[in-house]
């Protein structure tokens, strides 16, 4: 039982699976509607503001912990392409679930924002398609799976779930502040509820979209389960071969001389590693340039990144260390995996490593 994967796929197979996307939102908030109520979910409070962000995601996680009823076993994300004779694992309820949380979350976008619109990936020149994500008019383009489904995740892979819950970084009223920027306001003001009548999942749920063209390369590739599990398996391939990844713009020999490297937001950095919990331990000088560590201890997974900068203090790229269980299929390593992509992406720059780094040295000195 495959998942599609989107960069495999032709060009009008991406866009239709954005219409699909974008056709299926009526139904998905009429279901999220009638599991809220069904469950005595905070209903009254869903008004599209920023804040019913809020008591909408705890009610999620405890929806998620009684295992999602209302909707059917069977019930699989958009992407699966089901086999003949094949079951649906369960996990895959949590998935249908977030699709519809995705469609709140852009309710949300819409009242900050009305010119808030779905567009498949963020890099429209590029002829590679990622995934589905919301482009708001002040240039932000950020992924609800990959926020929504690190974030569940987390809360998931946690012994204590009730605490990893309060943590500032299961905050998604304050992770979606973050992209609207000053498209937000600070106080909004009480609206009726604004999703539409409850309407039960159906069983199965029809399925919008399917691709006409495979993979190129054969039948589509199996993969785990959450967002932006491509990336995972490219992640965790890296860091077979070296004990660190790199996020950096600019040539490949740009490490032996980081003059050659484009300048990194430093803003966007800072505000992104603390969004995810990291802490800033020290700032040092060395050799002429500046280092900036952050840090991130938790009971699965520690993680150190460095960020380089030249000695007019923008940083030039950035040095991620792992400890612990770096087993891809570990809940701890996907969430690590997923704070890297997902900056990578915003920074518009490229993961790789130090040993990925040398061969592209050693190749432009032949």
């Amino acid at each position: 039982m495959p998942m599609a994967q989107l960069n495999d796929l032709a060009t009008e197979d991406a866009e239709t699976y954005r219409d699909a996307v974008i056709a299926r939102e009526p139904g998905r908030l009429g279901e999220l509607s009638g599991w809220v109520q069904g469950t005595g979910g905070p209903w009254d409070e869903l008004d599209a503001s920023v804040e019913s962000l809020r008591p909408l995601w705890a009610w999620f996680m405890g929806f998620v912990a009684d295992r999602c009823p209302g909707i059917p076993v069977g019930t699989a994300v958009q992407g699966w392409i089901l086999a003949e004779d094949e079951d649906v694992p369960p996990l895959l309820r949590i998935g249908y679930g977030l699709e519809a949380m995705e469609h709140y979350v852009m309710l949300v976008c819409r009242r900050v924002d009305p010119a808030a619109t779905w567009v498949m990936d963020r890099h429209q020149q590029s002829t590679d398609f990622h995934e589905t994500g919301i482009e708001l008019s002040n240039g932000v383009w950020f992924s609800p799976a990959s926020v929504l489904g690190s974030m569940a995740s987390r809360v998931i892979g946690q012994r204590d779930q009730a605490a990893a819950l309060l943590s500032d970084r299961n905050d998604l009223r304050r992770v979606i502040r973050l992209w609207l920027g000053d498209l937000a306001p600070a106080t909004q003001d009480q609206r009726p509820p604004v999703l539409p009548p409850p309407r039960p999942t159906p069983d199965p749920p029809s399925v919008l979209w399917r691709p006409t063209h495979p993979a190129a390369g054969g039948p589509v590739p199996a993969r785990l389960i959450w967002a932006r599990t491509a990336e995972d398996d490219m992640l965790a391939n890296l860091l077979s071969s070296s004990e660190d990844l790199i996020i950096l713009r600019g040539p490949g020999t740009g490490l032996h001389n980081p003059r050659l490297l484009d300048a990194l937001d430093s803003d966007l950095i800072t505000a992104h590693l603390r969004e995810h919990g990291f802490t800033a331990v020290e700032t040092k000088d060395k050799d002429g340039k500046h280092t900036q560590a952050w840090d991130l201890e938790t009971d699965l997974i520690n993680i150190y990144a460095a960020v380089v900068s030249l000695d007019d203090g923008a940083p030039r790229h950035i040095v991620v260390s792992f400890e612990g269980d770096t087993d891809f299929r570990a809940p701890g390593f996907r969430a690590a995996a997923t704070i890297f992509i997902t900056l990578a992406q915003r920074l518009n720059a490229r993961l790789t490593n130090s040993d990925d780094i040398r061969e592209e040295v050693d190749h432009d000195d032949d």
